[in-house]
């Protein structure tokens, strides 16, 4: 999955996809893709992209999937729509979301993750640096200015109630 977060409430997925669980605080949260955008206020729901397509799958709660035609759809629990460039949003379709994520249930942290969380990622010093597997990327410019990251602040946490998920959380400063 190849994707971009340009705010705390907007993220941009390229390629590939995502699932998303996102709580009900009342601000706007928005998932855009190639082929359309997806607007939530609360909800899980998945979001698959797929070459010229865009698949968007709600478990939970409602989001709103639009497109640059006159045409948007709501689309709820158990339904599942279509987005295409230059194509209305399908109808939805009534489907069973529970297993649609189930690659996301499967996610576990190590035993003893949180440990290794505390003792080696959160820093000691003004300046740690972390060898990684993986590469993140953040958009530091918006309307025509950019900012300078001067910090770049790492939380663990439980991502479920019985604590059999892990959840991390980024905080970039300028």
């Amino acid at each position: 999955t190849r994707l971009r977060v340009e705010s705390d409430r907007r993220i941009k997925i390229e390629q590939g996809e995502a699932w998303f669980n996102v709580g009900r605080d009342g601000r706007v949260f928005r998932v855009a893709t190639p082929n359309g955008n997806v607007t939530v206020l609360g909800t899980t729901f998945l979001v698959k992209v797929i070459e010229e397509r865009t698949i968007v799958t709600v478990q939970s709660g409602a989001v709103k999937v639009e497109n640059e035609t006159p045409i948007f759809r709501v689309v709820k629990a158990n339904q599942q729509v279509l987005s295409m460039a230059g194509q209305p949003v399908s109808a939805p379709e009534t489907i069973t979301a529970l297993g649609m994520a189930e690659w996301a249930d499967r996610i576990h942290p190590e035993e003893n993750a949180e440990t290794l969380f505390a003792n080696e990622v959160m820093p000691h010093s003004k300046a740690t640096e972390l060898t990684a597997k993986e590469l993140y990327w953040v958009n530091t410019s918006q309307g025509g200015r950019s900012w300078t990251v001067s910090a770049v602040r790492l939380g663990w946490g439980s991502s479920t109630a019985d604590n059999s998920g892990c959840a991390y959380t980024v905080y970039i400063y300028d």
